[in-house]
């Protein structure tokens, strides 16, 4: 999500200004105070809004490197060469594509022109590219449910694919900078899918045990789960129509079975990571990992569950795919199908308690009217 974004959806430059003020130490900042202002000559940083970037007037080779990355877009050549102009243009004549700057005096030491802060959607990053590492911070007043998760699970999962956590605190955590790029980003399809088959691999290899739950147990409880977390949402006010969407799901036979693999959630490809250095697979963003289905990512992958509008292909997908039903193979397809959609509508109604007061309301609205017209 860029910032253009989360100025529609949240009072973006107060937050961003109050999350670097709290973890003014984390990004080795002066004292004085850090302010989001109007765009001015004794301002550090400049935000542009479109780019989803903040930097100086004078970025380094390593930012623009990075940035050049993360917009190496594909589709047809017309696209690819505005994408690239408009980079190459705001990056150059910075000061001329801002929205806000950023009074900010970092510490001796600190290259500002190998600085660069780039929001998320419930973090911002602050990348040091002079010291080589990258600054988590959850934003003011977001619950820190995911960040926790995720701290957690890295802390204690020592993998080559999981990247490790240099230091940890309240709300906030500091790693290394990965030179690599998204599969997202990597235009060699064979390569590409390669590294999907091993990322999928690699997570599976994380679970230890064989944890078989009857199909019907496992939706009740994620029905359960679901009903008391809307409790925190009072503006939304539809969870008998959740419940209603659960139960239909809950109509599997009796006697099905899956097995509970560890799952990261939000599997897809710009989660996953070539590291050039290590010539290996790094996987990112664990903030969503817990146990599922092993459909669940594999659907997240392979079937764009994450690409808003595309429940019922995902639906029809698994329905008509022998693979993905070998995963559960004591169900039927219709049944795999049903607990994908339950894991799903449990992901996005704690996706929707991850924001702060009335945030995420209209979005999950639309999903809940979404998954009211699916087909199983």
């Amino acid at each position: 999500m860029k910032i253009s974004e989360m100025l529609v959806r949240e009072d973006f430059y107060t937050i961003l200004e109050q999350t670097l003020s709290d973890n003014r130490e984390t990004i080795h900042a002066m004292e004085a105070p850090i302010s989001v202002t109007d765009a001015s000559n004794d301002c550090t940083l400049f935000v542009n809004a479109q780019l989803n970037s903040i930097m100086t007037a004078h970025p380094s080779r390593d930012v623009v490197d990075y940035l050049k990355t993360e917009y190496n877009v594909s589709g047809g050549l017309l696209r690819r060469l505005m994408v690239r102009g408009y980079l190459t243009a705001a990056t150059t004549f910075v000061k001329r594509f801002v929205q806000k700057g950023i009074k900010i005096n970092f510490k001796t030491g600190v290259d500002k022109d190998n600085i660069l802060i780039y929001p998320c959607n419930k973090k911002i990053r602050l990348f040091d590219f002079g010291k080589g590492m990258v600054y988590t911070m959850l934003k003011r007043d977001f619950p820190p449910l995911y960040i926790d998760r995720e701290t957690k699970f890295r802390l204690e999962h020592k993998a080559p694919f999981i990247p490790e956590i240099a230091e940890s605190g309240a709300g906030c955590y500091s790693e290394k900078i990965i030179n690599g790029m998204p599969v997202a980003r990597i235009n060699d399809q064979a390569f590409v899918n390669r590294c999907k088959e091993q990322a999928y691999n690699l997570v599976i290899s994380l679970t230890r045990s064989d944890n078989q739950v009857l199909a019907v147990d496992y939706m009740q409880e994620l029905k359960n789960t679901c009903l008391e977390q809307l409790k925190q949402k009072k503006a939304f006010a539809d969870s008998a129509i959740v419940a209603c969407l659960f139960d239909t799901l809950l109509a599997v036979k009796p006697d099905e079975k899956l097995s509970l693999v560890v799952s990261h959630g939000d599997f897809q490809p710009g989660n996953i990571w070539w590291d050039k250095d290590k010539k290996q697979i790094v996987i990112i963003d664990w903030e969503t990992v817990k146990l599922r289905s092993r459909s669940y990512d594999h659907a997240a992958l392979y079937y764009n569950l994450r690409r808003e509008g595309t429940e019922q292909q995902v639906i029809d997908s698994i329905k008509a795919s022998s693979h993905i039903h070998s995963f559960i193979p004591m169900c039927s397809p219709e049944s795999v199908a049903k607990i994908v959609m339950a894991e799903e509508l449990a992901y996005q109604t704690e996706e929707l308690i991850s924001f702060p007061g009335d945030i995420g309301i209209k979005q999950y609205n639309k999903i809940i009217e979404k998954f009211k017209t699916l087909k199983i």
